[in-house]
């Protein structure tokens, strides 16, 4: 069998909404390469880290500095949560108030009995 290339490393450049689907693509094809080299459970954090590159080593290496050793899930949840957008209730609720405006305001123009006098 022929040799299995590395993966790219994750490149944490972009802007921040994009880097939660990019860092899942991204695991997905490393769970892949791992069943493909038989990577063992004790090797799996080591070849993460490795693999993703210095990005995320760095993150890591702060995500990982308090508290118990990572396993590898645990590393990878961490960064999944690292990596997934913030949400702002300010702004959902501006969204969600914006969108009930618009619709009343289309469905005031658009009723027929909107453009005569009563």
């Amino acid at each position: 069998m022929a040799a299995i290339p590395a993966l790219e490393p994750f490149r944490v450049v972009g802007p921040p909404s994009t880097q939660a689907a990019k860092w899942k693509e991204w695991v997905e094809r490393l769970e892949h390469y791992f069943t493909a080299i038989g990577a063992a459970n004790s090797k799996k954090r080591s070849l993460l880290i490795h693999l993703a590159g210095e990005g995320i080593y760095r993150i890591s290496k702060n995500i990982t500095e308090t508290g118990p050793p990572f396993t590898y899930d645990t590393l990878k949840n961490a960064l999944m949560a690292h990596f997934a957008p913030l949400a702002n209730p300010d702004y959902e609720r501006f969204i969600n108030a914006h969108s009930l405006t618009s619709k009343i305001k289309s469905a005031l123009n658009s009723s027929p009995d909107a453009h005569q006098p009563s």
